[in-house]
C-alpha cells in the first residue's frame, strides 16, 4: 500500500532561513521577563516594608488600647474603694 503525501497546507521556513529572527525574538522575551522580574522584586520590597510599617501601627494601637483598659480599671478599682469606705 503506497501512500501520497500531499503538500502541506502551511509555510514551512528552513531554519538555517528564521535562526536569527528567532534568536532575536528570543533575546527580546528574555530582556523583556528580566525587566518584568526586576519590577516584581521591587513591588514586592515596597510591600514587605509597607506590612511592616502596618504591622508595627497595629502593635501601637493594640498597646495604646491596652493601656487605656488598664487605665479604666484601675479607676473603677480606686472609685469602688472610695465607695466602699464612704459607706
Amino acid at each position: 500500500m503506497l501512500c501520497v503525501h500531499k503538500a502541506p497546507e502551511h509555510v514551512c521556513d528552513r531554519i538555517v532561513d528564521i535562526e536569527a529572527k528567532q534568536l532575536e525574538e528570543l533575546k527580546a522575551l528574555l530582556v523583556d521577563s528580566q525587566a518584568k522580574v526586576k519590577a516584581c522584586e521591587e513591588v514586592s520590597a515596597n510591600l514587605e516594608n509597607m506590612l511592616s510599617t502596618l504591622q508595627d501601627q497595629k502593635d501601637t494601637a493594640h498597646a495604646r488600647i491596652l493601656e487605656a483598659f488598664k487605665t479604666y480599671m484601675a479607676l473603677l478599682d480606686k472609685r469602688q474603694v472610695l465607695n466602699i469606705r464612704n459607706k
